[in-house]
């Protein structure tokens, strides 16, 4: 019940970003992101937020849905996404809007930010992506 309130309260101050639609059913947000620029602008992406009870002591759990899109930080396999504030940098005074702004900011992505290639969840969009930028619009674009 506190989680649900708390969530209630976090979306009627919400500033969401251009491009994005957030639908609530009790603890599950449905996000809908059209990306205005870059390399997936036009393409619809759809993902889900689920809150746990324990919200917001614990994080809620972010998935696209399948087919995932060809990202370093979203699985192939079963659309989860990799957002640092979700894991370790998670912190109670962390909300929706915060987890709004890190997905706005995974398809702005930098290729220098992605040296790490032990921690991103699709390792051959992160390889394509850091060794030629190029080939790595045109698989993203023929999704």
């Amino acid at each position: 019940m506190a989680a649900e309130l708390r969530l209630v309260r976090e979306l009627g101050h919400l500033s969401i970003p251009a491009g994005m639609t957030v639908e609530r059913e009790a603890l599950y947000l449905k996000i809908t992101y059209l990306p205005t620029d870059g390399m997936w602008q036009g393409q619809r992406l759809s993902f889900s937020l689920k809150c746990p009870p324990s919200y917001p002591i614990d994080p809620p759990r972010l998935v696209s849905s399948l087919p995932a899109p060809f990202h370093p930080c979203i699985s192939p396999v079963n659309g989860a996404v990799c957002l640092n504030i979700l894991r370790l940098d998670w912190m109670p005074v962390l909300g929706v809007q915060a987890i709004l702004l890190g997905l706005e900011g995974l398809f702005h992505l930098d290729p220098l930010l992605l040296s790490d290639l032990d921690d991103v969840l699709n390792r051959e969009a992160a390889e394509l992506l850091n060794s030629d930028p190029i080939a790595y619009a045109r698989r993203v674009n023929s999704v």
